[in-house]
């Protein structure tokens, strides 16, 4: 009995500390409403480390890199762009985001791979969005040019590979809807050391992130009707019924049309009707008295 009792309550105690915990455990929170994110070149070690970028752009608040040229290493035999610029911006109550990179003239490893522009581009409005923007012009790959179309691969010679427009979108659920979407104009990966690079090693052009859901619905003000009830008060108040008393029965003499029941019976019998009883007085005799027949 008493090894039956501790394990009773030792498994109620385990229970307990179990649903404890689990409500002791905080839910999980919905970060900010609206975030966009831009970076115009960012060249990344095999570790995942950034070796060199130019400056990052988030929002909210809304922010604008001015054009400015960027070169890695200094003598720009890796990477190597006249102009980049980026701008993003949130907005929570509108439910909106947006992140635009633009670089113009870049040259990757000394011209083996250039092109014209670069843009990458994408817009959420919580619950839809739009990457289309997103373009690559006059791309030229180890001397050739090459035709565009979002998450193609290009091999780049013997030692890597190129990403054009590589691109993804994610959407919230029903309850609670969203939409993310995020693009880079170019990925370039290096399957061998190259350039002084070493093997998977990667340079981004052009990555853009924008994500946002709709604004909340603004709660209604609650109003409050003041009704007034004026009190009427009588100097003479109505007198309580006593206890078990009953209404009496409605009549209806004296109304029009109603004739009473003692005047139907006078007129339905042809005797006289006597109030009270007539006076009788028997004479008293020694003989038995005879009524009268």
């Amino acid at each position: 009995m008493n090894v039956r009792l501790t394990i009773a309550v030792g498994f109620a105690v385990a229970a307990f500390g179990l649903t404890a915990a689990a409500s002791a455990t905080p839910p999980v929170a919905l970060g900010p409403a609206a975030t966009a994110e831009g970076l115009a070149i960012q060249v990344v070690g095999p570790d995942g480390g950034t070796i060199s970028s130019t400056s990052a752009a988030a929002a909210p608040p809304a922010a604008t890199l001015p054009g400015a040229p960027f070169a890695y290493p200094e003598d720009a035999s890796v990477v190597s762009a006249e102009s980049t610029t980026v701008q993003v911006s949130a907005s929570a109550p509108d439910g909106t985001a947006s992140a635009v990179t633009e670089i113009d003239h870049l040259s990757l490893f000394a011209g083996e791979i250039t092109l014209d522009s670069a843009r990458g581009s994408v817009s959420s409005a919580g619950t839809v969005g739009d990457l289309s923007d997103s373009t690559l012009t006059n791309l030229v790959v180890a001397g050739a040019p090459v035709g565009v179309a979002p998450n193609a691969r290009v091999p780049v010679a013997d030692w890597g590979y190129a990403l054009l427009l590589p691109q993804s979108t994610k959407t919230g659920t029903t309850a609670k809807p969203s939409w993310r979407g995020t693009v880079s104009a170019l990925v370039v990966h290096l399957d061998v050391d190259h350039a002084g690079l070493p093997a998977g090693s990667e340079i981004r052009i052009g990555y853009a992130d924008a994500y946002a859901r709709p604004p909340e619905a603004a709660a209604p003000t609650p109003t409050t009707t003041a009704t007034t009830t004026a009190a009427t008060t009588s100097k003479h108040p109505s007198p309580k019924a006593p206890a078990n008393a009953s209404m009496p029965a409605p009549s209806l003499a004296g109304a029009p049309g109603v004739t009473s029941a003692k005047k139907k019976a006078r007129k339905k019998s042809g005797l006289p009707v006597f109030l009270s009883p007539p006076t009788v007085t028997p004479k008293l005799t020694a003989g038995g008295y005879v009524f009268p027949v």
